[in-house]
């Protein structure tokens, strides 16, 4: 399709709007992929009343496409669909077709497309993130890691783009804490083997600490050993020594820990308050909503295109570091709002 005729900045968003289809649906066609006839229409008129125009593509632009390489079990995690929403978005604006694989970025048959691969690596576990970057290196492809920081790996440095999820926590975790709970309990979701929970369970501590207050190990519950409804269930019948509030991980670690918290006959929050991370559609519709942190996912996956695309430009920068921004919504699990009774 034919750009050159839209002389006006108009977004991805005003398309959307004025066709009144769905952004993935823009999104293929944007790619070039098959879409039926009558939502093809409806992008054409859209794309001819907002003059919505691909940005004039850089040299390194014409030359890859991008990989998103993440695990298959990620698919079901809201974050993801947002970072390949925002790498689409803004592949789509340079004219980068863009891929997606369960496996190792950069193993299928680069060579098929005539284009250099440059990899975003997703998801993955520690072990799995410094297999993968090496094996990249060795075939001299670029990557950028989304939501992770490691700052280099066997002494190189590596890009990355992401939230302090290490100060994301502490916020969530500092907020529960300035409103006078004191037996604040986490399920540890395997700090061992993930990153990003290792540095949300760091910032619990670091929220207990930066108070002056005692650091409660004891109320550390982890996969490895037990569930989380198991956990919940020990330690909240734990009578006068049980937690006043709970810090999960992610939104749908706390709709768990709510409904087994329910199920005990505890208020929320009267009797147990909860703060999260991630912030999810979820976590505002449910019932208490969720106080949570709100994490840019969608922005990590724009940036990262643009990394990716000056990491070709300028092969002279050995890697680019970019942290976002992240924001907490004070809901009800954490007393906003009318106490919910159990």
């Amino acid at each position: 399709m034919d750009f050159g005729g839209y002389r006006k900045r108009a977004t991805i968003d005003d398309v959307v709007r004025l066709s009144g289809v769905s952004r993935s649906s823009v999104f293929r066609y944007l790619g070039g992929k098959s879409i039926r006839p009558a939502i093809r229409e409806a992008i054409d008129t859209a794309l001819r009343r907002s003059g919505y125009v691909v940005p004039g593509l850089s040299i390194a632009a014409t030359r890859f496409e991008i990989l998103v390489s993440a695990p298959a079990t990620l698919g079901g995690f809201r974050g993801y669909a947002a970072v390949v929403e925002g790498v689409m978005a803004r592949a789509a604006e340079k004219g980068i077709s863009v891929r997606l694989t369960a496996g190792e970025g950069g193993r299928s048959d680069d060579a098929a497309s005539g284009l250099q691969t440059a990899v975003v690596i997703l998801g993955k576990s520690i072990v799995q993130e410094e297999a993968e970057i090496r094996e990249l290196r060795a075939r001299g492809l670029p990557f950028v890691l989304v939501n992770r920081r490691i700052d280099e790996i066997d002494g190189a440095p590596v890009s990355y783009v992401g939230s302090d999820f290490r100060a994301a926590a502490a916020e969530s975790v500092g907020h529960l804490l300035d409103s006078g709970r004191r037996r604040v309990a986490v399920w540890d979701d395997g700090s061992a083997e993930y990153l990003v929970a290792r540095e949300k369970l760091e910032g619990w501590r670091r929220a207990h600490a930066a108070r002056g207050l005692g650091v409660p190990e004891e109320l550390v519950a982890r996969r490895s050993e037990e569930s989380l409804e198991s956990a919940a269930a020990r330690l909240l019948s734990a009578g006068a020594s049980r937690p006043d509030a709970w810090f999960a991980m992610d939104d749908e670690a706390a709709l768990r820990a709510i409904r087994a918290a329910k199920g005990l006959g505890l208020g929320i929050p009267g009797d147990l308050a909860f703060a999260s991370v991630n912030d999810s559609e979820a976590a505002s519709l449910s019932h208490p909503s969720v106080t949570s942190v709100r994490i840019p996912f969608y922005e990590a996956g724009r940036t990262a295109v643009d990394i990716l695309a000056r990491l070709l430009e300028r092969p002279i920068e050995a890697s680019i570091r970019t942290i976002l921004g992240h924001s907490l919504i004070v809901r009800e699990s954490s007393g906003v709002g009318e106490t919910e009774s159990a």
